[in-house]
């Protein structure tokens, strides 16, 4: 093979490199476009998906704050018009959340009772008393209550260290202490704006807010049976079905 022919050998090996060199990258560019806008898209997707999760979430977090507004007014209506339905017989009852309890008041001041006081002056003082804290629940400048961090989730609780709070347990004894304490947590949960006591329907068994579909099973139980005992008294049956 002459040396010309050989160094066209090399030329043509050395252009068809090139060539190849070039549509490799190429190839390559074209690769990395593509999944480039793959990516891109995947982001557009998953941006999209996102805003129409956050969309429901929103709606439904207004129509949960609309149902509890509609729940608390029913509620309200019911213990304001018909009372004589709710009490111990179906385990549901009207209570005062953040009503101080005045029995272990009654009990400390009964036991230190002294010979110059009648039992009756004794009530009078403990009732004194119970209405003196309940009115200082009441004072929006008194915040016994810290935050604390269970679970990573921040909430706010009664401070046991209150100055207030320590002298009214050492020098009325641990019940009453408790008696107020229940109260403020009690308030700080269903009324920390207001601060006084809020009636609510009661779930006594299970010592919380009674639901709206277990207040109106409830109702229907009594007005049930006082139909029957209606009938029962009138002489009257209900009418016969086949």
């Amino acid at each position: 093979m002459s040396q010309s022919s050989s160094s066209a050998n090399k030329n043509g090996c050395s252009s068809a490199l090139h060539r190849a060199c070039l549509e490799l990258q190429g190839a390559a560019s074209n690769i990395v476009k593509l999944i480039d806008q793959e990516k891109n898209g995947s982001e557009a997707a998953g941006k999209e998906h996102n805003e129409y999760q956050d969309s429901i979430i929103n709606a439904l977090t207004v129509e949960n704050f609309k149902l509890k507004e509609e729940n608390g007014t029913a509620k309200s209506l019911l213990i304001s018009n018909l009372p004589e339905y709710f009490g111990d017989e179906f385990g549901i009852e009207i209570k005062l959340i953040g009503e101080i309890d005045i029995a272990p008041f009654i009990s400390i001041f009964t036991r230190r009772q002294s010979a110059k006081l009648s039992n009756e002056s004794m009530i009078t003082k403990a009732t004194e008393t119970c209405t003196h804290w309940q009115e200082k629940i009441k004072d929006s400048a008194w915040s016994p209550f810290k935050k604390v961090t269970i679970d990573g989730i921040s909430k706010e609780i009664v401070d046991d260290n209150d100055v207030e709070l320590k002298k009214l347990r050492k020098e009325m004894g641990f019940s009453v202490f408790m008696a107020v304490k229940i109260a403020l947590e009690e308030i700080n949960k269903h009324n920390p704006s207001g601060r006084y006591p809020v009636a609510k329907l009661w779930h006594v068994k299970e010592n919380r807010e009674a639901k709206l579909d277990e207040i109106m099973q409830g109702m229907l139980k009594k007005t049930t049976r006082k139909r029957k005992a209606g009938d029962d008294s009138t002489g009257q049956r209900p009418p016969h079905t086949k």
